[in-house]
């Protein structure tokens, strides 16, 4: 790669910026600037950063010859032998192996080359993209699908253009660092080690050394508007040689280590994803409830040999549950003790699901604290574990999943509520929902059937514009094909009719050009249309219509989750059940016929004909059935009791949607048993 500098005009104007900033501090404080400094691009200029304003800024350019081996597109592969930041705003969907962050975190591999350049100088920006949005499993989005976090690296919230606030960051901050101060770093290796320090501090969320110690500061992904270039700039130029930050390195000292096919049932693994000196990884998979591993950050340094101050952070988890017990009075080694953590949110309040619990490790030299150090622990989202009071596991079920369950007609489930029941399914829903229910629902039904029929006009009036839109599309490339024809032609033998034919061809596309224009103006506002009818719907589902009985959508909501959470629902009603199924379509005995074979399979229900079967939990004893259910047996009939509504019952109302829980290909193989664990009473 070839390293080249940018050869802009700078403004005027900046330039008596440029001044200002200097001439307003001492002239003992005066910064580095970008001289040295290096921007790389890895995205074909798809999300430039502006360069004029750092008029010393130099670019990382490519050969000829490296763009076609795609050296300079997506992550970056090698050390840049000089400082250097950049960005590539592309990425993949989040089934398909997701953003560059993720890629990296995914193997000690990529883990590995992060660490080298985080100390050699380099640092980059990735969007998430996918991977870092609320919902699951691609509704919505698929949460937090990191499984470990690092100081190596930063992600941005977002999809391509998100990076910019953060390469700004970067970018005065180098700048700002006095010129020995930034020599020393440079050197040493903690350049980028102690920028990542004032990025995290100086976040406007953060903001001191006290948040600083909590999982605010340390996110998997930032967001670009909590950038504070200005007070990264200032806490970079008050760097010092005497007090210039230390960095945190860690070592395993001792940890419990599962045994493949005794303890977890995965071909030639282990739970260790990455051993690098700021981030320890583990992928949770032996049967354990709680993992013990020892740690050691005695290796952690200061350039001005200044007594260290070691400490140790739930960042991510319940805090109450992971244990750290310092073992020794330095504090520089612990014991980390965290027990099994499934799936949850990150922070009380968030949105934001994760299956990864954070322990950071900072040292402060009496001045700074140090970026980083984290040791984390990701569990599967396709497994789902049960263990009992004592921590001892009673049992591991693969390829857990989730089952979406919606109403797509709300006006037809109001009518099924609000009308004289002819049959036991609507007799149940109507009981679920109470009478007081029914009679708030009752309330709504003209203002929904007129809400439902504005939608439903809407709806049509835009398909059909789609379809137009598309022929529109298809007649403009088609037209913009025969100029370019036309035009060839002409170019190699020009006549009077070739002429001719250009200028007509020329007109035809104007005119296709014009006419796709105005139809998708016209598509246009016929989706806003849909989006406001469906508003006027939702503001008939969620208007209050009594104190006591709350909305329509949540007396519907209650009355359907009444049904579902009955794990004796199918058995009790199979009579009922098993004439609808032979009623059904083969496509709609087909989708229950699977899943009521799974939950055989797993010896979750009895083999009973048709769907006379008994529930077995494998839980014994005295309680009653719902007490004795794992999560996993709940949820399995839970995704039956919604396969057989929306499928013998309601099919065009109501719709259930099953998804494996989505786990990156390289983690686990695809399984779909569970294991299940008994004790003797010895």
């Amino acid at each position: 790669m070839t390293l080249t500098p940018l050869t802009r005009v700078v403004p005027f104007a900046l330039c008596l910026l440029s001044i200002w900033f200097t001439a307003t501090r001492p002239a003992a404080a005066a910064a580095a600037g970008s001289a040295g400094d290096y921007y790389d691009n890895r995205d074909g200029g798809h999300s430039p950063m502006r360069t004029k304003f750092y008029p010393l800024l130099k670019k990382v350019t490519y050969t000829d010859k490296e763009r076609a081996r795609r050296a300079h597109w997506g992550s970056q592969r090698v050390i840049v032998p000089h400082v250097t930041f950049g960005n590539s705003s592309t990425a993949l969907p989040a089934a398909r192996g997701g953003c560059h962050t993720r890629r990296y975190y995914n193997t000690a591999h990529g883990l590995g080359f992060l660490f080298k350049q985080y100390t050699k100088n380099n640092l980059y920006v990735y969007p998430e993209h996918k991977d870092h949005d609320p919902g699951h499993n691609g509704s919505g989005g698929y949460g937090d699908l990191f499984p470990a976090n690092s100081p190596y690296i930063i992600a941005s919230q977002g999809s391509s253009g998100s990076d910019q606030p953060f390469l700004h960051g970067i970018a005065t901050t180098l700048a700002s660092f006095r010129p020995d101060v930034k020599k020393r770093l440079v050197k040493t290796g903690l350049l980028m080690p102690t920028v990542q320090m004032i990025f995290r501090i100086s976040n406007k969320n953060v903001r001191g050394q006290r948040k600083y110690l909590t999982g605010a500061a340390h996110p998997t992904v930032f967001v670009g508007k909590n950038v504070d270039k200005r007070a990264m700039a200032r806490m970079a130029a008050d760097i010092r040689l005497s007090n210039i930050p230390p960095m945190v390195s860690l070592e395993v000292v001792s940890e419990d280590e599962p045994v493949r096919d005794r303890d977890f049932f995965d071909l030639g693994r282990t739970e260790k994803l990455a051993d690098t000196p700021c981030v320890i990884a583990r992928v949770v998979r032996g049967r354990n409830y709680l993992r013990k591993i020892v740690v050691s950050a005695e290796g952690s340094t200061d350039l001005n040999k200044r007594p260290l101050k070691y400490r140790w952070v739930v960042l991510r988890g319940d805090a109450d549950r992971i244990k750290i017990k310092l073992l020794n009075k330095a504090g520089s080694v612990a014991e980390l003790t965290v027990p099994y953590h499934r799936r949850r949110s990150i922070a009380k309040g968030s949105k934001m699901e994760s299956n990864r619990v954070d322990i950071g490790v900072f040292v402060h030299n009496g001045t700074y604290y140090s970026a980083p150090g984290f040791v984390t622990f990701f569990s599967l989202d396709s497994e789902e574990r049960t263990y009992d009071k004592d921590g001892r596991v009673l049992e591991i079920a693969y390829g857990a999943g989730s089952t979406s369950f919606q109403v797509a007609d709300w006006n037809g489930i109001i009518k099924k509520l609000t009308t004289k029941p002819t049959n036991w399914i609507d007799r149940t829903l109507q009981k679920g929902a109470g009478p007081a229910g029914v009679r708030a629902v009752a309330r709504v039904v003209r203002d929904s059937a007129k809400a439902a029929a504005a939608l439903k006009a809407a709806i049509k009036r835009y398909e059909a514009l789609r379809a137009l839109y598309r022929k529109a599309a298809a007649a403009k490339t088609k037209a913009r094909k025969a100029r370019d024809a036309a035009a060839k032609a002409h170019k190699a033998k020009p006549t009077t009719a070739t002429k001719k034919k250009l200028a007509g061809a020329t007109y035809s596309l104007k005119m296709a050009s014009t006419n796709e224009s105005r139809v998708r103006k016209r598509q246009w506002k016929a989706k806003k249309d849909v989006t406001r009818m469906r508003g006027a719907e939702g503001k008939v589902l969620d208007e209050q219509v009594s104190a006591r009985t709350g909305t329509p959508r949540a007396i519907i909501t209650g009355a359907f989750e009444k049904i579902i959470q009955d794990p004796q629902f199918v058995a009790r009603n199979h009579k009922e059940i098993n004439a609808a199924f032979g009623a059904a379509t083969a496509a709609q005995k087909a989708a229950v016929g699977k899943v009521r074979k799974q939950l055989v399979s797993l010896g979750i229900i009895s083999d009973a004909a048709g769907f006379a079967f008994d529930v077995r939990p494998e839980r014994k004893g005295a309680e009653a059935l719902d007490q004795r259910l794992s999560r996993f047996e709940r949820s399995s009939l839970e995704r039956l009791n919604k396969t057989v509504l929306a499928n013998l019952f309601y099919p065009t109302l109501v719709k259930a949607v099953y998804r494996a829980n989505y786990v990156e290909r390289g983690f686990t193989q695809r399984k779909w048993w569970r294991d299940v664990y008994g004790y003797s009473e010895a």
